[in-house]
Formats: structure tokens, sequence, C-alpha cells
């Protein structure tokens, strides 16, 4: 499988974004707002956001991501709505198994529906011309991306971050990624990661 994703910048090679995944991890308002405003352009018209869940079972952060992006894309004359769809049964963080010694593999993220014939439902939204966009923190493994394309099929992955781990999982072929920093320079007036890091420098990435 492919992996798409949208707007998510180098994890470890860029400045906070690290520091910006945990804050929004753990629920932080100002995180979750500026990644909300950066997010956003990436977000068109007549689209549905679905929030990933985290290994406790339930999307929590990332519904609060969600909702922020989805609030200011309809501020701005956009029909977004938020569709809190899948849960997954409770595991260790995928970051724990990694510290542990042990890869994670596809058994380690048994994810699900909350609702009966989600996956057709996702289909119908589509087919009436609707973009479904699943929001996550960080795609790293591609575990979680695979578990959540069993459930509901093909996705693009609204991110803030990626790494390249994902290249020692045999089951991806492939990260198709949007140019995440094009917009900063087409829009200066968006902060990526507030005032914490006031001089990135974006261009070593590009």
């Amino acid at each position: 499988m492919k992996l798409f994703v949208m707007g998510a910048f180098p994890y470890f090679d860029v400045p906070s974004v690290r520091e910006t995944c945990h804050a929004i991890k753990n629920g932080d308002a100002e995180a979750i707002a500026q990644q909300a405003r950066r997010l956003e352009p990436f977000v068109t018209s007549c689209t549905i956001l679905i929030p990933v869940p985290g290994h406790m079972g339930r999307a929590i952060a990332m519904r609060d991501l969600a909702g922020a992006i989805a609030a200011r894309a309809r501020h701005n004359g956009k029909l977004v709505v938020v569709a809190d769809l899948m849960a997954c049964e409770p595991h260790k963080s995928l970051n724990e198994l990694k510290h542990d010694g042990r890869w994670p593999g596809p058994g380690d993220v048994v994810m699900r529906c909350k609702i009966l014939f989600a996956r057709g439902v996702v289909r119908l939204a589509e087919a009436l011309g609707f973009k479904v966009r699943l929001v996550d923190n960080v795609v790293d493994s591609g575990v979680t991306a695979e578990a959540c394309y069993k459930v509901i099929g093909p996705h693009y992955i609204l991110a803030v971050g990626r790494t390249e781990n994902w290249r020692r999982n045999p089951d991806i072929r492939e990260m198709v990624t949007t140019p995440a920093i094009e917009l900063f320079y087409k829009r200066p007036s968006v902060i990526p990661f507030g005032p914490r890091n006031p001089s990135l420098n974006f261009r070593k990435i590009i």
C-alpha cells in the first residue's frame, strides 16, 4: 500500500515539530490551535475529517485537532465536518514498543468502526463528492495507517509530523507527501509552531 500524507513536517529534522506533537498529544490548546491554523489550508470544502484513535482506544487529542481544523474551515466558508468513526483496542503505544526493543507490527493496532457500515458510509460520502481525510499527529511506522486502511479503505492522512520509519514496514511501498512548507512562502503570516521558535529555518529541508 501507499501512504498519502498531507501537511506533515519531518519529525526529527525540523525544530519544534517533536515538541509540538507531544504538546498536542497532551491536549495543549495552544499547540492544537496553531496546527489547526497551519493545516486548515490543506482542507477543501466538502471534506469529512476522521480523527485517528490513540493507543488508549479513543481519538481524544486528534478529535480536538480535527474539530479545530473544521471550525477554522467553516469560518472560511468551507463545508467541513468531523466524523469520529473509529476506535481501536487499547494497546501499548508504538513508541513504547520501540523502546522495548520490538518494532511495531500489523497486529499491534486492531482498529474497528464505532458504527455499523462505517466503510459504506465513507464510500457513499465519496460518491456524493466529499473528500475523506484522516487526522493524525505523526505518521511513523505506518502501522496505524495500515490498520485504518483495513477499516475504511484508501485515504489521505492530514498530519503534523512524519518520519521515515515506515520504510521498515514491508507492507508499505511508498509515502506520497504534499510540500508542507510551500504555504509559508505563499502565506508568510502563518506561524508554523508558534512563538517558542520564532526564527525557524525551513530552507534546509526544501
